[in-house]
């Protein structure tokens, strides 16, 4: 295996990992915090799939920014939540909302970082 092909998988091995760990403390050790089950593990897939495409394209900086993107997104999340009660006395919070937003405001920013670095490098 070439020595770029092994960076490459170093680097999606780690950021796999990084981004399972936040999904541990954010869906499991915070789950008191947002009491969200289904929808962090749907944004940890599709973290992992982002990642994935990453390493397809070496992407470094959008598999960083991934990776520390999911517990920032969820931190930035409970900061700017807002928790209410609907007409019919239904609980409401949308901090599932301001988490998928922010988590892909990351991802794109990794891809705009990229995209930077490349054209720099060409």
């Amino acid at each position: 295996m070439k020595s770029d092909q092994t960076k490459t998988l170093l680097w999606a091995a780690v950021s796999a990992a990084v981004l399972g760990i936040g999904f541990a403390v954010c869906r499991y050790a915070l789950f008191d915090l947002h009491g969200m089950k289904g929808w962090p593990r749907l944004l940890f897939l599709l973290g992992l799939a982002v990642l994935c495409a990453a390493a397809f394209f070496r992407a470094k900086r959008v598999m960083l920014c991934t990776a520390l993107g999911y517990p920032a997104a969820f931190l930035l999340g409970l900061l700017f939540r807002s928790e209410g009660i609907d007409i019919h006395g239904g609980a409401t919070d949308n901090l599932w909302v301001w988490f998928t937003f922010l988590l892909a405001g990351f991802v794109l920013l990794g891809a705009g970082w990229e995209a930077i670095v490349r054209r720099r490098k060409a």
